[in-house]
């Protein structure tokens, strides 16, 4: 640092400058890190919205195998092994089924049960299929397929 009759000059007029060029870097990486986050999230449960979708599918045409009539019967609904089917598709136990019967009568034909501290990201996908009931009336089925 030099002292003369025009001013002091030295180091101290490039602090300023350093300060605002550092903030200015700092704010673009926060946004860079923040946006970043947030892609993964949306990718992480499109990914989860197309394995709901396609274990939904598999779960409808189990369902609907034995019937030709694209009507489901609700006594096999009962006896059907959903959760073995969907453990071999998905590899794990991250899901949960449930299987409703919601018209003529509410009525839980099938359920698996959710733990009780689901993960952040979870997809849920459901579907209404037509069933007979036991004395011969046509139901309607709502099949939900919870993914985590």
């Amino acid at each position: 640092m030099r002292r003369d009759d025009v001013g002091v000059a030295g180091f101290f007029e490039d602090l300023p400058v350093l300060v605002f060029i550092l903030a200015g870097t700092l704010t673009i990486l926060i946004s860079f890190v923040s946006v970043s986050g947030a892609i993964q999230s949306e990718e992480r449960e499109e990914n989860l919205g197309i394995l709901a979708n396609r274990s939904l599918d598999l779960i409808v045409v189990e369902l609907l195998l034995d019937s030709p009539a694209a009507c489901v019967n609700i006594c096999s609904v009962c006896e059907t092994e959903l959760r073995n089917m969907i453990e071999e598709l998905l590899g794990g136990p991250c899901f949960a089924i449930s299987v409703v019967m919601v018209h003529p009568e509410l009525k839980w034909l099938s359920n698996t049960p959710v733990p009780e501290q689901l993960p952040a990201h979870a997809c849920s996908s459901s579907r209404l299929l037509n069933g007979f009931t036991d004395d011969g009336r046509i139901g309607v089925l709502l099949v939900r397929v919870l993914v985590w």
